[in-house]
């Protein structure tokens, strides 16, 4: 999973039930200078899906560096319910974003693909 800081949710496949479950706290960890950013969100479970919105994440982008690493965890009371290690990105998460045509009449300097 990765992040950015115009992500403003989550969405996951848990292996624990969140049945009954309308609101949790979730916290955003950048591993490497330890700054938290904490919320108590709505939880919403579509099928087994489950998306909960993220807290302002203005802290961790402050700090954070291209490719570090996150860890967020969902909290229902004191019972930790999901964990997840994350990758921040100063990018966009659309890997599809710049594709270039393949350019067939000149094969000495063929557009190759950006991923």
């Amino acid at each position: 999973m990765v992040i950015t800081s115009a992500s403003t949710a989550i969405s996951f496949f848990p292996f624990v039930t969140f049945d009954d479950v309308t609101t949790a706290t979730i916290q955003v960890w950048h591993k490497n200078t330890k700054t938290k950013v904490t919320a108590t969100n709505a939880v919403t479970k579509v099928g087994s899906k489950v998306t909960i919105n993220l807290p302002s994440l203005t802290a961790i982008s402050d700090v954070a560096e291209d490719l570090d690493t996150l860890l967020i965890r969902v909290y229902l009371g004191n019972i930790l319910k999901w964990e997840y290690v994350a990758t921040y990105s100063n990018e966009s998460t659309n890997i599809n974003r710049s594709f270039k045509e393949w350019d067939e009449v000149s094969p000495v300097a063929p557009q190759w693909i950006q991923i």
